[in-house]
């Protein structure tokens, strides 16, 4: 709880302090109690979630770090992720009933973002960018072909984006999605083909041949 004491301003006039620090019973604004639910996802999911100023590298296969300045213009992000001791990609927390898809260009200002002295190990810009209410989280992987957010039960593991970051260094279609850009055709041997057929078919082939049916039994007369 929250007690009081009283400060003499300049002037005469009086103003209410808090006297103490906030315990863990006491109020916690929204926005602080999603960390504390994105803080719990993290740990459950294998990241070291770590402060700026105790920021260890080598602590666990990945670390996320609390509220990182980027470069100038760009803010500062609240969580940023680390796989191999290289930045891979960003968390923005917002309180619990905020829409998640209004943020996705605030994501895109901080993937782009990076310190002048820092670079991703993949490309121009941090290719993984979530947004998540500890309730809600959104992830968009930015190495598909069209990149775009879709909703998910939790984060992934730090061992999972180290290997979408790997693959994507040895070759182009590092993602499922990339890959079915690029299907082999269907082999339409022995296939029935739909009534409806295809843009361009030749209405005359879309119907499979007629099968003969059988004639009727002979019925007897009646008397």
């Amino acid at each position: 709880m929250f007690g009081f004491e009283w400060m003499v301003k300049a002037g005469g006039s009086f103003s209410w302090l808090p006297s103490q620090v906030m315990g863990p019973t006491d109020y916690v604004p929204a926005e602080g109690q999603a960390r504390r639910e994105i803080d719990a996802m993290l740990e459950a999911a294998g990241w070291k979630v770590q402060d700026r100023d105790a920021l260890n590298l080598w602590d666990g296969p990945g670390q996320a770090i609390r509220e990182f300045t980027l470069k100038e213009g760009h803010g500062r992000v609240d969580y940023l992720l680390f796989v191999g001791q290289m930045p891979v990609g960003t968390i923005e927390a917002k309180s619990a009933g905020t829409t998640l898809t209004e943020v996705e260009l605030q994501s895109l200002k901080y993937v782009t973002g990076l310190p002048d002295d820092m670079v991703s190990a993949i490309q121009d810009r941090l290719p993984f960018a979530y947004e998540s209410t500890g309730k809600e989280t959104r992830f968009t992987n930015g190495l598909d072909p069209d990149p775009r957010s879709r909703r998910i039960y939790t984060f992934h593991r730090p061992e999972t984006l180290q290997e979408w970051a790997d693959i994507a260094l040895a070759e182009d279609d590092a993602t499922p999605v990339a890959r079915l850009q690029h299907m082999p055709p269907l082999i339409t041997d022995n296939l029935w083909r739909s009534p409806c057929g295809r843009a361009g078919d030749d209405p005359s082939s879309r119907w499979r041949p007629a099968r003969a049916r059988p004639s009727p039994p002979p019925t007897s007369p009646t008397a």
